[in-house]
């Protein structure tokens, strides 16, 4: 045969396939004689094909191809020299059909085996290194003329890349990646609808090579770099057959890197899938994602969307909010840090996604009180400062702990007059306990935070008739009211948290009032730590004009006087402290000063100017403390 085809020369060309698919027979032979005279004659058809214009390759490709996506062993690196050889003839255009030999050329990149022989070629000497170097050359060649030569059509390219970044080999993966990154580079936003695909690849590598978190955090991207400089012809064309994870992750960044450039600046034109980008962002391979990297990039991602096009309420209430709940608690603080960006953002343009976002936030600490105690604070915090809208936070919080609270006392109303069948059960409720613990929680925050400063000046305001004449920070005073008595109602389920809240308003006789309800009961163990920490805080510039107020005791002012009595309530109800002797240093130096004054008849009542409370509105609010203190049924102080 080989004298025949050495005479016949581009004759033999009208059976080539028969010839091949002979040779391919032959090295399949375990005489190495066949295997010798196999190879002789695989030479000299290579060479009338180099040299001859009739060559039929759109009929040999086919062929080859199917060799190539499913070659046994001993062919493969017969197949591989092949396509080498048709690639270096300038006059067969190979890029037009790189989609159909591509899937075959990246399975031979794959790992050996176990238990597969080191020898691959098919007697054509190439270990599986060997081959897999020769393979590399192959895919080197092709991307290098796609980066002078762009392909028209990327579709075909991209789908069978996304088929093969999921990979079990990482050289199969960091192929995928250049590949891409390269695509990203030239086709630019003619990707942006392959998007999802190419960012599940780009996760599931982050996955796979065990990417560390902080190698996300402290990726540098330089502005003012083109797509192009993204990736270079160069420097990104080439790759040892060795790699390691580090290689993989770093392919993994400049991909992630290039693809949300594009993202930001896509046209108005080019409306990026927000959908699909969605659903693979919060998949097993986004925001759900074991591995801490992936979850990070994902919420980077939901980020840019949102800033792109705002999220409608259906698809944030049902998709991404409940895996975002779940990711606040998250041990890796930036994970939960960037989870509570994500719902600051996604709350800001429309009250009904913030009050409804809100209460599911609310309902998801109430069901979990190690979640609440562990990121808590935390959360209601960030969203306070990203928000800059404490006043409206709390006070929505408020409601909702509120409207649980009147279920209680219903409940409770319900069992007294035998009707708790149709008033519901406790058991259907949140736990009281979590209840008062998040109110512990908001108060603390409430007096400490310095992002609340505006919370506070409402507070302050809400129940001073000289304060109440104007509008205070642009709020109205019947605002400072409506959110002081959503504060009050809610902070009645924790006593100190209560007593907190009129001493922050000023509001000293409803103070005092509650503090001598207390003494029924033994004080549990959190109502005391929560009057330590109160007695610090009395010595902290938020509480400075309580501390001042202590001075018109001196002269016999009826609102500071129950101030007075508010405090010797608490030195009385709490153990022996660092804390408490400093409160009793000042009261006894307040009261060594104390000037005596003759109270001007009609100027002894319970009521100065200094308060805009009513007998009747005082009665309402000590009324409400005492129900839903009865409602929760606590032996103890809480």
């Amino acid at each position: 045969m080989y004298n025949i085809a050495k005479v016949a020369r581009e004759k033999v060309l009208q059976c080539f396939n028969a010839l091949f698919d002979g040779i391919c027979k032959l090295c399949a032979s375990p005489d190495s004689d066949l295997h010798s005279a196999a190879l002789i004659l695989d030479n000299i058809l290579k060479d009338i094909v180099t040299e001859t214009d009739g060559f039929d390759l759109d009929n040999f490709l086919p062929f080859l191809q199917h060799q190539l996506t499913s070659p046994p062993r001993h062919m493969k690196g017969l197949v591989i020299g092949w396509v080498s050889v048709l690639d270096s003839v300038p006059d067969f255009n190979m890029l037009d059909h790189v989609p159909m030999l591509m899937p075959g050329l990246f399975r031979l990149l794959r790992d050996p085996e176990p238990g597969a022989t080191t020898a691959a070629g098919g007697g054509m000497g190439l270990d599986y290194d060997e081959l897999r170097a020769h393979t590399l050359q192959v895919l080197t060649s092709f991307l290098r003329q796609m980066c002078v030569v762009p392909i028209k059509n990327y579709s075909n390219m991209v789908h069978t890349l996304v088929g093969m970044g999921t990979d079990d080999s990482r050289l199969v993966r960091f192929s995928t990646l250049s590949w891409l990154l390269a695509f990203t580079a030239m086709a630019k936003h003619r990707v942006v609808n392959h998007f999802p695909e190419i960012l599940r690849v780009m996760l599931v590598c982050m996955v796979r090579s065990e990417m560390p978190v902080e190698l996300l955090l402290t990726q540098e991207q330089t502005p003012g770099h083109s797509h192009r400089q993204l990736f270079d012809v160069n420097d990104d064309t080439e790759w040892p057959v060795g790699l390691g994870p580090e290689e993989e992750r770093g392919r993994a960044l400049r991909l992630n890197a290039a693809l949300i450039r594009l993202a930001e600046t896509a046209p108005a034109d080019t409306p990026l899938p927000h959908e699909l980008l969605l659903e693979v962002l919060i998949s097993d391979v986004g925001i759900t994602c074991t591995e801490a990297a992936p979850r990070v990039a994902a919420l980077q991602w939901v980020m840019l969307l949102q800033r792109r096009q705002p999220l409608s309420l259906h698809t944030l209430m049902h998709d991404l909010l409940p895996p975002l709940l779940r990711t606040i608690g998250d041990d890796v603080e930036h994970v939960a840090l960037l989870s509570v960006e994500v719902l600051a953002f996604a709350i800001g343009d429309s009250q009904d996604k913030f009050t409804r976002v809100l209460k599911e936030l609310t309902r998801t600490f109430l069901e979990d009180a190690q979640l609440l105690e562990r990121r808590g604070a935390f959360v209601v915090r960030r969203l306070c400062a990203l928000r800059g809208d404490g006043e409206a936070i709390f006070l929505c919080i408020a409601r909702e702990l509120g409207d649980i609270l009147r279920q209680y006392e219903a409940v409770s109303n319900g069992e007294k007059q035998g009707e708790q069948a149709q008033c519901g059960s406790r058991d259907s409720l949140a736990d009281l306990e979590t209840i008062s613990s998040f109110t512990r929680i908001l108060s603390l925050l409430m007096v400490t935070a310095p992002e609340l400063e505006a919370l506070r000046t409402q507070v302050k305001s809400a129940l001073h008739r000289p304060q109440r004449e104007g509008a205070v920070a642009g709020k109205s005073s019947a605002d400072a009211a409506e959110l002081f008595d959503a504060l009050y109602h809610c902070w009645c389920c924790n006593t100190m948290a209560t007593i907190t809240l009129c001493l922050l308003s000023r509001e000293y006789y409803l103070a005092f009032a509650i503090i001598s309800r207390v003494g029924g009961r033994d004080p549990s163990v959190g109502f005391l730590s929560q009057g330590e920490k109160l007695l610090e805080l009395l010595e902290a510039p938020v509480f400075l004009q309580v501390r001042l107020d202590l001075l018109r005791c001196c002269n016999a002012h009826l609102h500071s006087r129950q101030l007075l009595k508010a405090l010797y309530g608490l030195l009385m109800l709490l153990t022996s402290s660092p804390s408490c002797q400093r409160l009793s240093a000042r009261l006894k130096a307040v009261a060594t000063s104390r000037i005596e004054v003759v109270i001007q008849k009609g100027a002894q009542h319970d009521f100065d100017d200094y308060t805009a409370i009513s007998p009747a509105r005082m009665g309402a609010l000590l009324s409400t403390f005492d129900r839903v203190q009865a409602s929760m049924g606590f032996d103890t102080v809480v």
